[in-house]
């Protein structure tokens, strides 16, 4: 492990550990959290998602028509015929699906192999889609900056999840599944609202009031700055980064399920969360240093409060 990765994971564990204590008493489970790999990836190359493929790990990027194959000490491009535009990937059984934006279809692969196209009516240029609520949730927007999130179950029909004016700041929004069926969704730019629905139908909302809750004076008034970099959930509670370009630095914040804030601390360089995987139990992120690394995080609840090999009380 280098020195900027034991300076992170410190700063990480701390986080996440201190969050998750306000929950629970001082003398409740503790939290063990490690980085397993890290992965330096191409230059320019920035993954919008992950997903465990096999053995491996599989990222692709909405502004590149290949994907990344990540295995052990090696990454690989993955080539696939037709894709142009990934704005989300799944796998089923032996079978690798791609959402392809550029035109909206969904790609069945055997291997590198094409075996089905199932094209997509939509007007709206789509951003990201997830497999999430016995289809595919998709968020899209158009050029007045009107967004809408629908759920298509390939057929001729989309249903309405979620439909609304965005200021052009955050017109972008971003997809997270989550475990059980559901999904997340939250804006890229200032408001950063997160919206979702979990697999039992209830919603999730919230606008995280960032002005209020930043509590450096050089950063008052600049939410609007701020670009949201990620939300991934780890077990109850929400840990959502926004990145700094002026001053080069990441906010990583802890909410409840609710919305409540829970925790906040600062990080050096630029971090984003991209996804869970394994069941949840692995957490995918990119960060940059001096270059743009692919990083897995792998948590899990300790028995009992230790400070021992990083387990924070």
């Amino acid at each position: 492990m280098t020195i900027h990765d034991k300076r992170f994971f410190a700063l990480f564990v701390v986080l996440i550990s201190s969050a998750i204590s306000d929950g629970f008493s001082q003398s409740g489970p503790s939290l063990d959290v490690s980085i397993t790999a890290t992965y330096t990836l191409p230059q320019s190359y920035r993954p919008d998602g992950a997903i465990r493929y096999g053995d491996s790990v599989l990222a692709w990027s909405t502004e590149t028509p290949f994907l990344l194959l990540l295995r052990r000490d090696s990454v690989r491009t993955l080539r696939l015929p037709t894709v142009n535009a990934p704005v989300g990937v799944s796998v089923a059984h032996d079978t690798l699906v791609v959402f392809d934006r550029d035109p909206a279809r969904l790609l069945r692969f055997v291997g590198t192999r094409l075996i089905s196209i199932k094209s997509l009516r939509i007007q709206n240029v789509v951003e990201r889609a997830i497999p999430a609520l016995g289809g595919w949730v998709i968020s899209s927007r158009d050029s007045l900056g009107r967004t809408a999130i629908h759920l298509w179950k390939q057929t001729d029909e989309l249903e309405v999840l979620s439909e609304r004016f965005v200021p052009r700041s955050g017109a972008e929004i971003v997809l997270q599944p989550v475990l059980g069926g559901g999904f997340l969704s939250y804006l890229r730019g200032y408001p950063f609202e997160v919206y979702g629905r979990t697999g039992t139908s209830r919603d999730v909302w919230f606008v995280p009031d960032i002005e209020a809750e930043l509590t450096s004076k050089m950063y008052i008034g600049q939410a609007t700055s701020l670009r949201a970099t990620g939300l991934v959930p780890i077990d109850t509670v929400l840990v959502h980064s926004l990145f700094d370009a002026e001053n080069v630095v990441s906010h990583l914040r802890v909410y409840s399920s609710r919305g409540k804030l829970m925790r906040s601390r600062l990080l050096p360089g630029d971090l984003a969360f991209l996804s869970v995987i394994d069941g949840g139990k692995t957490i995918v992120g990119t960060r940059q240093l001096e270059k743009r690394e692919l990083v897995l995080f792998q948590w899990r609840w300790g028995r009992v409060a230790s400070a021992r090999k990083g387990r924070i009380q």
